[in-house]
């Protein structure tokens, strides 16, 4: 399975050269915040889940994630539970239809690990490296957009041996009101026909708009 995995990751990765005008944009946390304020939001806090392996493909609250994902509470997801990457390279994908953001917050067990995180979206391909982090109670924020729409999120390890977890994965989308429709009135068939003998009588002389 993991073969399947790292070979999914290699053909997203070569997307990469596909769209160099316009990528998705990382964004800080105080950033983010602020975009998604009054958009439809959607939080996947893992509180919800049993302790252990779920199994992959993995159905959270906002997409599905592919790896070898394991629901864990205690050590360094002291604040309550959180889903572990154990050890293996995953993707998010399958957002909620209109997600332009989505963000988490990284629990690394210790010091070392450099993550690269591979963002696609439908402007384009963004890859970027994250800088080394240690533990934090809390995580370390991690949050993207893409104002044309989202499709994928690859973490892979390139640097280091230690685990690391996701917590609060976020999506945020459009707006959920729809500007309303305007109808345009249009002619009946018989309309047209009545219309269509007007124009004629008047091109034949036998009656005038203008009259």
């Amino acid at each position: 399975m993991f073969a399947i995995l790292r070979f999914m990751i290699v053909l997203y990765g070569l997307t990469c050269t596909g769209n160099a005008s316009a990528t998705p944009t990382q964004l800080t946390e105080a950033q983010f915040t602020a975009q998604i304020t009054g958009l439809p939001t959607i939080v996947e806090t893992f509180d919800g889940f049993p302790l252990g392996f779920p199994g992959s493909p993995f159905t959270i609250a906002n997409g599905i994630y592919i790896g070898n994902p394991k629901i864990s509470f205690g050590g360094w997801c002291a604040l309550s539970q959180c889903m572990d990457s154990n050890f293996t390279d995953g993707i998010f994908n399958v957002f909620p239809t209109g997600t332009k953001f989505w963000s988490t917050r990284i629990i690394y067990a210790s010091d070392g690990d450099i993550l690269r995180v591979t963002v696609t979206g439908d402007s384009g391909v963004l890859q970027v490296e994250l800088p080394p982090a240690g533990w934090v109670p809390g995580g370390v924020f991690v949050g993207f957009s893409d104002s044309a729409g989202l499709k994928s999120i690859v973490f892979q390890l390139v640097q280091g041996q230690v685990n690391y977890s996701f917590d609060d994965v976020t999506t945020a989308g459009v707006s959920s009101v729809t500007p309303p429709v305007v109808s345009v009135p249009t002619l009946s068939g018989w309309g047209m026909v009545l219309l269509a003998t007007l124009i004629a009588l008047s091109v034949t002389g036998r009656f005038s708009f203008w009259k």
